[in-house]
């Protein structure tokens, strides 16, 4: 049976729908923009004579943040941008041992080190050593504690793009894990009476800043000036196997500057015909011509189907339907 109405692309079609591996031309991209402090500290300890102890990836901080609501629009970036201290102590002391030889000053050295390093999704970022060396005075029979040692304190900042992973995207959280991702300590020397040992410790404290860069939904429109989801075409009565004009539409994102643009994905016929023609979405502004060959009073709607265009993360991105409604009365002519 032939189809009464065939979509044709309008030969003035001045603009493509979505862009498929860049952002639209006029795109101005949103952001969000949230901070979050941490602090904490991760400990190793060495005794003498068994060498250094040495921990990797040992848990020092976390920061959490939310992930970017799909709701808000279309994600098509994220950073992160660190700004922190850290310090790193070596703290070496003995115990009492006794003995009944003379008791004469000694002195024990040992050595703290670490390096850092943040890991969330799409990130893994390193920070560079850090060492320093303390000692512990006293009588060899004595016990000695002191203090530690403390390094300077040391900035640690970076930004850091980490793309649209889809981890960024839901309700729930994104952890950014801070850790010592190497951390040694190292008791260099035995000459107190007692056991020496070092303990090793990386302190670090500061903020966390997480940007989530989007732009907002497509809003698809039959009008340029308001929303518009729904349109009428009417041809009215025609006599069968006339020629007549064709109706135009166009389709407009009412979104604005701000939007992502939209991509045509098809469309879904809601009467028994089909189209015979379904160049449909190449662009803009399309033609609806009425097939006459075929007598009788068609009333068909048709959904278009149309998304985000495919830019930023899959998952943050919306789907969009229009409802075309086309009439006609083709009339039979008598012989």
């Amino acid at each position: 049976m032939t189809t009464p109405f065939i979509f044709t692309r309008h030969a003035l079609a001045a603009a493509v729908l979505g862009l498929a591996a860049a952002l639209p031309a006029t795109a101005a991209p949103l952001t969000v923009t949230a901070s979050a402090t941490f602090a904490g500290t991760a400990k190793a300890t060495d005794s003498e004579g068994n060498g250094p102890t040495t921990h990797v990836d040992k848990s020092v901080a976390s920061a959490t943040f939310a992930q970017f609501d799909p709701a808000t629009g279309v994600l098509v970036g994220t950073t992160l941008q660190l700004s922190s201290t850290r310090t790193q102590s070596a703290w070496v002391r003995s115990t009492d041992g006794g003995g009944t030889e003379k008791n004469f000053d000694v002195t024990s050295i040992g050595t703290g080190s670490s390096t850092a390093a943040i890991s969330a999704p799409g990130i893994s970022q390193t920070f560079g050593q850090i060492q320093v060396t303390d000692n512990c005075e006293a009588k060899w029979k004595s016990a000695c504690t002191g203090s530690a040692s403390v390094s300077g304190p040391a900035a640690t900042n970076a930004t850091l793009p980490s793309g649209t992973k889809p981890a960024y995207v839901g309700t729930g959280n994104v952890d950014v894990a801070h850790s010592a991702q190497m951390l040694r300590a190292e008791q260099l020397s035995d000459v107190f009476s007692g056991t020496e040992s070092t303990e090793s410790a990386l302190t670090w404290s500061g903020t966390m800043t997480l940007i989530y860069t989007y732009l907002l939904h497509a809003a698809p429109s039959f009008s340029a000036d308001t929303l518009v989801t729904s349109l009428t075409l009417d041809f009215g009565t025609v006599d069968q196997f006339s020629a007549i004009a064709p109706h135009s539409f166009s389709l407009f994102d009412m979104a604005g500057a701000n939007s992502v643009g939209f991509d045509f994905d098809g469309f879904s016929g809601a009467g028994p015909y089909d189209i015979v023609r379904s160049t449909l979405g190449s662009g803009d502004a399309f033609e609806v011509a009425l097939n006459t060959s075929t007598a009788g009073l068609f009333d068909i709607a048709y959904t278009l189907l149309l998304s985000d265009a495919d830019v930023g993360a899959a998952s943050s991105r919306l789907s969009h339907t229009l409802t075309l409604n086309l009439r006609g009365n083709a009339r039979r002519q008598l012989s």
